[in-house]
């Protein structure tokens, strides 16, 4: 169970990697331009995101692919475990997080939506596929 969840959970942050270096290169998708991108993955009334964050975003998700990754194909020692274990607890925190503040304080934007219905499952799906490489 913990290898094709842990491959699996890799290969989404990879790609989730991917996009935000997409974004700090100046990709707009799911966007048109950069307030509508904005809008769609930060929330309303936001600005863009300068080079540097996305870039550090996505160097972020791409160490924690990495790790996971590692911790799937059975590399165990101190840093691929804590990073694993780091892993979790980011992606749990950021998705309870998620759906409480668009639950709650953000309602009615068209973040808080996608928030509710993609990205913060999304982040407690991939908590949970992370989780199941430290259970092994």
């Amino acid at each position: 169970m913990g290898l094709p969840a842990g491959l699996t959970a890799a290969l989404v942050l990879l790609a989730i990697a991917a996009l935000h270096g997409y974004w700090a290169e100046g990709g707009r998708w799911p966007g048109r331009d950069g307030r509508e991108l904005a809008e769609r993955v930060i929330g309303p009334d936001m600005p863009p995101p300068p080079r540097y964050a996305s870039w550090i975003v996505a160097t972020l998700l791409l160490a924690a692919a990495v790790l996971v990754g590692l911790r799937a194909l059975s590399v165990e020692n101190w840093i691929v475990t804590a990073g694993t274990i780091t892993t979790v607890a980011v992606l749990a925190v950021r998705g309870v997080g998620g759906l409480v503040w668009s639950g709650l304080v953000k309602r009615g934007s068209t973040f808080a939506r996608l928030d509710r219905r993609i990205y913060s499952p999304l982040c407690l799906s991939l908590a949970g596929l992370v989780s199941t490489v430290l259970l092994v």
